[in-house]
């Protein structure tokens, strides 16, 4: 070959590969399912059971728009609609432009992503399914098995067969649910076995999912299971069971009686589902005499039943049984819709067993001329109870009657109904019942009025009269109406009701102005409502100080930090420390500064307090704090920074605890070793048991009642005192009860000594400090 003809022969190969290159590059992407497996012979036909797919143009949508609209939403609820049309109608365009949504950091789009792959089932979303099965994050992986399952293909069946056979794998029981979509051979074979394994997890999830499947190859095996001799997998194979024919319904009647009581319920449950005599004859013996666990599956069965014979036995139920067959047997006759149910349930309704069985509860659940005049009857001449029950159904239905005598009940009746009516007015919310309630505003007083109000305020907290009512309570009524009515203003939070409440903290009635103040306290604290509250302070007594204080140190503003100040300074020690526990809930450095500098206030009762509340934060400024309290003058405040010592869990703590409990004045070597009992270093035991031989007998009586917690030396030290008798009898005592306590492992000497001084095991009591004497 000569040049000339080696340059035309590479041109044209060039030329070749530029247009192959082109043809791949611009190839169409896929736009049909990728191949699906085979499904079994006898169930449905593969057509039924493969998810829908059709043509963009056929639906009437652009996939381009589809696709453009998930990738802007930022809403959840419309990317669910927007993917579950892209999975009917989207191709491999669709995957590879979305695949960013797989690692999308919002909550919840992961997931709808990855149902959508398995909706579209393209080859490209089988592959991005199979590609991040192994993805780490919480719940992804069940989530990526499922949709494998969804999308019927050859590929994920054989790596759900896979999955489903491993063990170890934790996502095996997702891989078995996975199963059931694909009605395959291979699949209903696998499950078969895994039915017949010892893995009972395993096997429940397999039954399920064979329960799931159309095919009668799948309904076989799980018929099998049904006469096994494992009643666990039996009592699931039966749960799983929709279709059933007299032959099973034999099986199943013989199983309704089998005293495996999980059994027998899902037996009975599945008999409710094939009616015929002689299934209605099984329910009906164990409605009336099976056992207590089984009569209630029985009466729901024969409601499930729904024709005129089981009506006729709920019925005979509902009229002659106890309290809990009739309740039931009414709740079984609602859920039908035969008309002779109905009629059973108005008839319970009005009968003196009504509210025995809740029959007025199941009434209001119906609809209907008959049910409304019943209703009515209830509400005009029933029982307090059934007037409550009735008369909600027929206010929303607007019943004039009815709006009379709730009317009636909330001018006459005792305080509770009164209250009751209101609440039924407003629940009721119909123009009607709203103009009653303002009614009876206008005309109650007292306490009466002021609910009225709350209840219009409730349903509509922008009504002005309603504020202006509210407002006039607060300058007119009487103290305790104000007070009412000032709470119902704070919770309003309008500019009107924050005015009266403003106007009303100036009143000369304390009680009044300290309601205005702690409801305007509640609602947001802008500049004029803390100016106000400071003002109240100031002017106020320490009543309203303090609450003002609580209100404004919880806002974080600066003024309630000086009121808690000039409250720790009070002389009244309740007055002083009242201010302690919102400064400790506050938890800022300047809040922590005050408290601290009060650890100097001439009170004790305050020092103990603070201190106690700085023992609550194990940081190590405050055990520096404590560990400087432990030399106070008083001994209940060195008590409590021993006590909050005991649970700064650190080293300084302990070892000054145990410098306390070994070199202190008797006093707070009994509070250190208290606190020593919180303290799970060794060291705190050891020195637990050597103090039960403290010289001063009071000491030794505390180790011994801090002996429950320290290890072997605290028994061995307790030993020791039982067998010695130069000791006090009190300390042998308690150092044998504690053995007790401690369920010591003794020799026969030791036991006998403990017997001797306790009684015999069983007949002592006590924990630690000296145990009860056995009575003879």
């Amino acid at each position: 070959m000569n040049t000339l003809a080696r340059w035309k022969f590479a041109c044209a190969l060039l030329g070749a590969l530029a247009a192959t290159s082109t043809w791949i590059a611009y190839r169409p992407r896929s736009s049909g399912p990728a191949p699906t497996s085979e499904v079994a012979r006898g169930g449905l036909p593969s057509k039924l059971l493969r998810p829908l797919r059709v043509s963009a143009a056929a639906a009437g949508l652009s996939e381009r728009d589809l696709i453009d609209r998930a990738l802007s939403t930022a809403s959840l609820r419309d990317l669910r609609v927007v993917l579950e049309k892209l999975g009917t109608v989207g191709s491999d365009e669709a995957v590879e432009a979305l695949q960013g949504l797989f690692h999308d950091p919002r909550s919840g789009v992961p997931d709808l992503f990855v149902s959508f792959l398995g909706a579209v089932a393209t080859e490209g979303a089988v592959e991005l399914l199979v590609n991040n099965l192994e993805d780490t994050r919480l719940g992804m992986r069940s989530s990526i098995i499922r949709s494998l399952g969804a999308t019927q293909t050859a590929k994920a069946e054989k790596i759900l067969l896979r999955l489903a056979q491993t063990t170890a794998d934790p996502d095996q029981g997702a891989a078995i649910s996975a199963l059931a979509s694909i009605e395959s051979e291979s699949a209903i074979a696998l499950l078969g076995k895994l039915v017949e394994s010892t893995d009972p997890q395993a096997a429940q999830a397999a039954l399920w999912s064979l329960g799931n499947m159309s095919s009668p190859a799948a309904a076989q095996v799980v018929r099998k299971v049904i006469r096994s001799a494992n009643p666990r997998l039996a009592a699931t194979a039966i749960a799983s069971l929709e279709t059933i024919d007299d032959e099973l319904a034999k099986d199943l009647a013989a199983i309704a009686r089998s005293p495996n009581m999980d059994l027998a319920s899902n037996a009975i449950t599945a008999l409710g589902r094939a009616p015929n005599e002689s299934t209605l004859a099984t329910l009906q013996d164990l409605a009336k005499n099976g056992p207590p666990q089984l009569r209630w599956s029985a009466i729901s069965a024969l409601g499930t039943c729904n024709n005129e014979s089981s009506v006729a036995l709920l019925g005979e139920l509902l009229r002659a049984g106890d309290r809990q067959v009739a309740s039931a047997a009414l709740s079984a006759l609602s859920s039908m819709t035969a008309p002779e149910a109905r009629d059973l349930v108005i008839e319970a309704a009005l009968s003196d067993r009504a509210q025995w069985t809740g029959a007025i509860y199941h009434l209001s659940a119906l609809k209907g001329e008959d049910v409304e005049a019943a209703l009515l009857e209830l509400a005009k001449n029933g029982q307090p109870r059934d007037r409550q029950a009735a008369l909600p159904r027929l206010l929303r239905l607007g019943n004039e009657e009815a709006l009379r005598s709730a009317v009636q009940l909330a001018s006459t009746g005792s305080r509770s109904d009164k209250m009751d009516a209101m609440r039924l007015l407003a629940d009721a919310g119909t123009p009607q019942a709203m103009a009653a309630l303002q009614g009876l505003a206008d005309s109650a007083k007292g306490q009466a009025r002021v609910t009225a109000l709350e209840m219009l305020a409730q349903v509509n907290p922008g009504d002005p009269r309603v504020n202006q009512m509210l407002a006039a309570s607060l300058q007119t009524g009487s103290t305790a109406e104000a007070v009412n009515a000032a709470a119902v203003l704070g919770r309003l939070g309008t500019e009107e009701s924050q005015r009266a409440l403003l106007a009303a903290m100036s009143s000369p009635k304390k009680e009044l102005a300290l309601a205005a103040a702690q409801a305007l306290g509640e609602q947001g604290m802008t500049d004029s409502v803390r100016a106000a509250l400071v003002a109240a302070a100031r002017t106020g007594d320490s009543s309203m100080k303090t609450m003002v204080m609580e209100r404004l140190v919880a806002q974080g503003a600066s003024e309630g930090l000086r009121l808690a100040e000039e409250l720790l300074s009070n002389p009244s020690p309740e007055i002083a420390q009242s201010a302690v526990y919102p400064l400790s809930q506050s938890g800022t450095p300047e809040a922590l500064a005050i408290l601290e500098r009060s650890l100097g206030a001439k009170d004790p009762g305050l020092r103990a307090t603070v201190v106690q509340v700085l023992g609550q934060s194990p940081t190590e400024n405050n055990t520096e704090l404590l560990l400087r309290m432990m030399r106070d003058s008083d001994a209940s405040v060195r008590s409590a920074a021993m006590s909050a010592l005991g649970s700064q869990s650190n080293d300084k703590a302990t070892l000054a605890l145990i410098e306390s409990a070994r070199r202190g004045p008797p006093e707070d070597r009994m509070s250190a070793l208290s606190s020593l009992t919180s303290v799970t270093d060794p060291r705190a035991g050891k020195v637990i048991a050597e103090l039960m031989r403290d010289p001063d007998e009071s000491v030794a009586q505390s180790a011994i009642s801090a002996g429950y917690q320290g290890g072997e030396e605290v028994d061995t030290a307790l030993i020791r005192l039982v067998q010695d008798g130069a000791v006090s009898e009190s300390l042998r005592l308690a150092a044998a009860n504690q053995l007790r306590n401690r369920n010591a492992d003794l020799d026969e000497a030791t036991e006998k000594r403990v017997n001797e001084l306790t009684g015999s095991s069983g007949m002592y009591g006590g924990y630690g400090y000296g145990g009860y004497r056995r009575v003879h």
